[in-house]
């Protein structure tokens, strides 16, 4: 089973400049594919706000939780 997260090239075609959104659109292709999975990319933390840390510590907490490897971060811009 493979988990993933991001793309960088499809079809020869750099789309690591994409912005992430447009990236995780194009995973949408691999959706069918029963041996992958397409890991969320829903949780935001605003890192201006003074509870970031926990708020990251927490999801770190229930990625370790269920026996993650661990947090993956991007910027979405």
């Amino acid at each position: 089973l493979i988990g993933i997260f991001d793309i960088l090239y499809l079809n020869g075609k750099k789309v690591f400049e994409y912005p992430i959104n447009k990236r995780k659109e194009l995973l949408k292709i691999f959706e069918n594919n029963v041996d992958l999975f397409i890991v969320e990319l829903g949780r935001k933390i605003d890192f201006s706000n003074p509870n970031a840390s926990e708020t990251l510590k927490k999801h770190f907490l229930e990625a370790k939780d269920q026996n993650c490897e661990g947090l993956i971060l991007k910027n979405v811009d």
